[in-house]
């Protein structure tokens, strides 16, 4: 059992080592892109959709750049060229030359005739994929899976160090998920006022202090039940945010407003797999790495981190010490309230750059309270739980080419709940280990 305990950093590091055997051996693209794809050809007869005729056909491409084209009963001859991941073909028919344009990443290729936005377009092929089990797995072992990693991966990760806060005050905070959505909405609210993404990572702050603040008046103050006082609070973010989108942008959500800037370092272009895995990312992907080191640092290294460590696991001792337990649950409740803002901030102004869409929080809050216990409330460990859920959940994504998305959404939750079963058997392990030794 105490192998699993390195679960997440071995898994890292065989992600690491596929990625970057995979991309070894991409030397020729079009031999990578040589295969049989198989998908569905529309043919619109007016602008309604409903209307057009489907048929199933076969596209087999070959190395040389020729391939042959069969839908219909029909043959036809195409060639093809591939620069990145922009794909063209030009197919002959009996009735003149068709040129078609797309994208080929992995194994799914996606082909248009015309412009796919514009209701005129007269001919799509829509969702092709085929080729070789190799690539699928350069679609899902690659780059891109790595950085989705990162960006799915730091909203979990931040709020999970805000829980490990309170969890260590001896305060099981459900309310997380809450906090992320409401610290997402105005933390693009307040950038849709100012114009500025600053100004909106400056609101979610103070709105985290806020809301931290309201939750600890109820649950250390007058002693509510916590988990009672966690679900209200999911429940009237939820309402909150709805209300206050619908009244201010006229809708449940809020698009184009202002968001954070991505930043690109050159010097990491040099560096293969970790350089397109760590640039052109949103600034709280490195920020998340400094608040986690802070918060080790803070927890295991400091007075304060004792003090808010022995006020959920001795209150009286400390107390008898001369410090108030009360005034450590009110320091966590207010850096929980703050690190799910910034979460949440993270959520809609740094991954979908101003973007704000109703329940966006998506139970990522549920998932830092797994990450949270099982990690045992420890920062770095909490970090490591949240990047396995973004790489599965990373995973999830690039598989939709192949599979059902109703299939591959359920991915992060089912790990989720593998790694409460975890916690379960290694604590009951544990129980059995003890006694075993209190009886010899």
């Amino acid at each position: 059992m105490k192998k699993l305990g390195k679960l997440p950093i071995f898994l890292l590091l065989i992600l690491v080592l596929v990625a970057s055997l995979l991309e070894g051996c991409s030397d020729d693209p079009r031999k990578d892109a040589a295969g049989t794809y198989k998908g569905e050809y529309v043919k619109r007869v007016s602008q309604d959709v409903d209307q057009s005729v489907q048929e199933d056909f076969t596209l087999k491409l070959k190395s040389d750049g020729t391939g042959m084209l069969s839908r219909g009963g029909a043959e036809n001859p195409v060639t093809w060229t591939l620069e990145g991941e922009e794909f063209a073909m030009r197919e002959t028919a009996p009735e003149g030359e068709r040129d078609y344009t797309g994208t080929l990443e992995g194994g799914r290729l996606d082909l248009f005739r015309g412009d796919p936005a514009d209701p005129d377009t007269e001919e799509l092929v829509c969702s092709v994929s085929g080729g070789s089990f190799k690539k699928i797995l350069l679609t899902v072992f690659s780059v891109g899976t790595l950085q989705m990693m990162l960006r799915s991966a730091t909203p979990v990760a931040l709020a999970a160090v805000g829980g490990s806060m309170t969890e260590h005050a001896g305060i099981m905070n459900i309310g997380m998920e809450g906090m992320i959505l409401m610290g997402a909405f105005f933390g693009v609210l307040g950038s849709a006022i100012a114009q500025t993404a600053l100004a909106g990572i400056g609101v979610a702050i103070l709105l985290g202090v806020l809301v931290g603040l309201f939750f600890a008046l109820l649950v250390v103050r007058y002693k509510s039940d916590e988990f009672i006082i966690g679900c209200a609070l999911n429940t009237f973010a939820l309402g909150l945010t709805s209300f206050v989108s619908r009244s201010y942008f006229g809708s449940a959500g809020a698009k184009g407003q202002p968001g954070l800037p991505v930043l690109h370092l050159d010097f990491l272009n040099k560096i293969p797999i970790l350089g397109p895995m760590l640039n052109d990312q949103s600034l709280f992907i490195y920020l998340t790495w400094l608040i986690v080191l802070l918060a080790w640092l803070f927890v295991y290294k400091t007075p304060y981190g004792f003090w808010l460590r022995a006020s959920g696991e001795k209150p009286d001792t400390l107390r008898t010490a001369g410090i108030s337990p009360k005034k450590m649950k009110w320091i966590a409740s207010i850096l929980c309230g703050v690190l799910c803002a910034l979460a949440g901030a993270h959520l809609s102004l740094g991954h979908l750059q101003g973007t704000f869409a109703e329940n966006m929080s998506n139970n990522r809050g549920f998932i830092a309270f797994a990450c949270v216990i099982f990690a045992a409330a420890n920062p770095a460990k909490a970090y490591l739980a949240a990047l396995m859920f973004g790489f599965f959940e990373a995973i999830g994504l690039r598989l939709q080419g192949y599979v059902s998305s109703d299939l591959t959404n359920i991915i992060p939750y089912v790990i989720t709940v593998i790694m409460m079963v975890y916690v379960v058997v290694r604590k009951t392990m544990r129980k059995r280990r003890a006694g075993r030794l209190g009886e010899s």
